[in-house]
C-alpha cells in the first residue's frame, strides 16, 4: 500500500512539473510579457508642450511575443510601439507621448494588446498639464 501511495505521489509530482516548464497554461511555449512599471508620472507639465515616455518591455517567456495592438483612451496621446516578434529574452518598447492641451490633472490608459497568456495589459500615464502666464 505505501509503495502505491509513493508511486502516486511521484507521477502527480511529475506531471505538476510538466504544466511548469513552460510559461503557458498547457505546458507548451509561450511567450511572457514583463514590465518594470506600467505605470508612469509625467508630474507638471507646461501647457501645450508635448511629453512623452517610453516604456521598455521583455519577453520572459519561451516563445516569440507580438504586441497585436496599443490603444490610447484618448485622441491626446499618440502610441508608438515594436511592431516585430520580440524573441524570447529579447526586448521592445511601448512609446507614448501626451499632448498637453488641457489644463488639469489627467489619467489616461492605454491598452496593451498581446500574445502572451495575461493578453491585455494597461499602462497609466499621470500629470498635471499647468498654465503659463506672459505676464
Amino acid at each position: 500500500m505505501k509503495s502505491i501511495i509513493v508511486l502516486l505521489l511521484f507521477i502527480s509530482s511529475y506531471s505538476y512539473s510538466q504544466i511548469e516548464l513552460g510559461s503557458g497554461t498547457d505546458g507548451k511555449p509561450a511567450p511572457k510579457l514583463w514590465i518594470e512599471t506600467n505605470s508612469y508620472s509625467f508630474g507638471k507639465i507646461p501647457f501645450n508642450v508635448p511629453a512623452t515616455v517610453t516604456f521598455e518591455i521583455k519577453n520572459t517567456g519561451d516563445a516569440p511575443l507580438l504586441i497585436t495592438k496599443a490603444e490610447p483612451t484618448c485622441n491626446c496621446t499618440l502610441v508608438d510601439y515594436t511592431k516585430d516578434e520580440i524573441p524570447p529574452g529579447g526586448n521592445g518598447f511601448v512609446k507614448a507621448t501626451f499632448d498637453a492641451r488641457i489644463v488639469g490633472k489627467f489619467d489616461k490608459r492605454i491598452f496593451l494588446y498581446t500574445n502572451a497568456y495575461e493578453g491585455e495589459m494597461d499602462l497609466i500615464l499621470k500629470g498635471e498639464v499647468f498654465f503659463i502666464s506672459n505676464k
